[in-house]
């Protein structure tokens, strides 16, 4: 559980990471 839970971060700050770069 633990480790989906790190796992589902990552994917969320790749996310937004993304999302920045299609805002900048």
């Amino acid at each position: 559980m633990v480790r989906n839970r790190e796992h589902k971060n990552k994917v969320k700050s790749i996310k937004s990471e993304k999302k920045m770069v299609k805002l900048s």
